[in-house]
């Protein structure tokens, strides 16, 4: 992938549940180096099957090719499924430890995370004692913790009101990293990113700016958005 700034490449990627249906069905997808690209599609399209395909959290038949040295950190739908520890600041911490880092720099990588995600004096607080609002952003802190090439964002703003979703985009429009984010909300896909990849029945049938397909509301219409 070398000389085009790719980080990370889908090349016909094949995934079928244990029931035999097809999730994904021979995807093509490739993220440049601080791109922002929306993934968008009905539920049941394969948006969370693909992104766990990218994290390679998931065997599929075709490949992932990743830049050497690409970091990649996923951050799941619902936060309860990434929360396990007994406090915010372990949460944030557990990455660093279990790369290797020494406890001080791990701390100190762990504190620095959650300053920028709004959550000092946090640290002692139980994961479930925080809104879903600090919740999201907590997943946030510990992926950013490992200061990832790529980050691939799960429906962010599910159980949010408008007024969290909006906040929530504000957060990831300052990242400065490369996004893939899987969304409904076509208003803050369009806000966030410049492409987009429109996924019906585990296939890409539609690539282009995000400001175009959003324009076409009556083809996304008949793809269920």
């Amino acid at each position: 992938m070398a000389g085009n700034a790719g980080l990370i490449a889908a090349e016909g990627l094949c995934y079928a549940f244990p029931n035999g249906v097809s999730a994904l069905d021979q995807v093509q997808l490739r993220v440049h180096a601080g791109e922002r690209v929306a993934l968008i599609g009905a539920n049941g399209a394969g948006k969370s099957t693909l992104l766990l395909a990218l994290a390679e959290l998931l065997p599929c038949r075709g490949k992932v090719r990743r830049a050497p040295g690409c970091r990649v950190s996923i951050v799941f739908q619902d936060p309860d499924d990434q929360l396990f520890m007994p406090s915010v600041l372990d949460e944030v911490a557990f990455a660093p430890l279990n790369a290797g880092l020494a406890r001080p720099e791990a701390r100190k990588q762990a504190m620095a995370a959650l300053e920028r995600f709004g959550l000092a004096g946090l640290e002692e607080r139980h994961p479930s004692a925080l809104s879903i609002g600090q919740r999201k952003r907590l997943c946030l802190a510990i992926a950013m913790a490992m200061t990832p090439d790529l980050l691939l964002l799960d429906e962010p703003f599910a159980g949010l009101d408008p007024a969290g979703s909006r906040e929530l985009a504000r957060w990831l429009g300052g990242l400065e990293v490369a996004f893939v984010l899987a969304t409904h909300n076509l208003e803050l896909a369009g806000s966030l990113t410049e492409r987009c990849v429109v996924l019906q029945g585990g296939r890409v049938v539609l690539e282009c700016p995000t400001a175009e397909a959003i324009a076409d509301a009556d083809r996304l219409r008949d793809m269920g958005l």
